[in-house]
């Protein structure tokens, strides 16, 4: 049996919960990244009613087509 099993077993379960919690970090930063919170939709239903702006990236001005040529 190996003496120094529990000290290796504690540093282990430390060291798995460092990584768990740097994880989740990393995956609430992707979605941040993702969907900013200027780009979501406003969680009060009364906040849209307000005149909130919509969900999602603002939209670039359209530019006129130039003529078809036939």
């Amino acid at each position: 049996m190996n003496p120094l099993a529990l000290e290796e077993f504690a540093a282990l379960e430390e060291r798995y919960n460092f990584l768990a919690t740097q994880l989740e970090d990393v995956k609430k930063a992707r979605q941040h990244l993702a969907f900013p919170p200027s780009y979501r939709a406003p969680k009060c239903p009364r906040a849209q009613s307000r005149g909130a702006p919509p969900a999602g990236p603002p939209r670039r001005p359209s530019r006129p087509r130039p003529p078809k040529h036939r």
